[in-house]
C-alpha cells in the first residue's frame, strides 16, 4: 500500500464514500452479540431476582458461569471460522440466537435455578459463538487503506446499537406491562436483523487464505 501511494489521509471520509454500506452492514451483524450480552447480564439479573425470585447471589454466580461458557465458545468459534469460513460460522450462531431469544425467558420464568443457568449459558454461549470470528471478519470486509477505521467504526456502532439500546427497550417494555416474553421477542428480532446483514455480506476467509498462500509462496521463492 505504501509503495502504491494508497495511504488515506482522511480514512473515515474515504471509508464512508467507498465502503459506507459495509460499515452499516458490519455494524448490523455485530448488534446481536451485544444484545445477547447485555440482556443476559443486565436485564436478566434484575428480572431473575424480581420475578422468579432467584436469590441475587445465585443469579450472579450463574452469570459468572455463563461468562465462562462464553469464553470457551469464543475460542472454539474463532478456530472453527478458520476452517469453515467466517460468514458460515456467524450465520450458524446468529440463526441459533433467533430461536434462543424466544425460549430464554420461558426458561427463566420457571423459577428453577438450573433452567435459569441454562438460559444464561445459552445466551452468552451464543454471544461467544458469534463474537469469536468477528475479530477477523470485520477487518477483512474493508480495503487495506480503510481497514482499521472500518472495523473500528462498525464494531463501535454495533456495540452502541446492541449494548446501549436493549436494556432501555427491555425496561420500557416491562414498564408498559408487555412482560419478559416481549423482551425475548426483541432479542430474536435483533438476531434476525444481524442475520439479514450477514446474508448481504460476503465470505472473506477464502480470499485472505489465497492472499496469505501467495505471500508465503513468494517469500519462499
Amino acid at each position: 500500500m505504501l509503495d502504491e501511494r494508497r495511504v488515506a489521509r482522511v480514512p473515515f471520509l474515504g471509508l464512508m464514500r467507498h465502503q459506507g454500506r459495509r460499515v452499516l452492514l458490519g455494524a448490523g451483524a455485530m448488534v446481536v452479540t451485544y444484545t445477547l450480552f447485555y440482556t443476559a447480564t443486565t436485564y436478566c439479573l434484575a428480572y431473575g431476582t424480581a420475578t422468579p425470585g432467584v436469590p441475587r447471589t445465585t443469579m450472579l454466580g450463574l452469570t459468572m458461569l455463563a461468562v465462562l461458557v462464553m469464553g470457551v465458545a469464543t475460542a472454539l468459534s474463532a478456530a472453527a471460522s478458520d476452517r469453515l469460513g467466517r460468514r458460515r460460522t456467524l450465520l450458524a450462531g446468529t440463526a441459533a440466537a433467533v430461536g434462543w431469544g424466544l425460549v430464554m425467558f420461558p426458561l427463566m420464568g420457571t423459577g428453577s435455578v438450573p433452567l435459569a443457568g441454562v438460559a444464561l449459558a445459552g445466551a452468552l454461549g451464543l454471544m461467544g459463538l458469534i463474537f469469536g470470528p468477528m475479530g477477523a471478519y470485520l477487518p477483512e470486509l474493508f480495503r487495506t487503506e480503510y481497514r482499521y477505521t472500518g472495523a473500528a467504526v462498525a464494531y463501535s456502532l454495533g456495540g452502541v446499537l446492541g449494548g446501549a439500546v436493549p436494556p432501555l427497550v427491555a425496561t420500557a417494555m416491562r414498564a408498559a406491562g408487555l412482560g419478559p416474553v416481549a423482551v425475548g421477542g426483541y432479542v430474536a428480532a435483533m438476531a434476525v436483523l444481524s442475520l439479514v446483514c450477514l446474508l448481504m455480506l460476503p465470505e472473506t476467509a477464502e480470499r485472505y487464505a489465497r492472499v496469505l498462500g501467495n505471500s508465503d509462496a513468494s517469500s519462499r521463492g
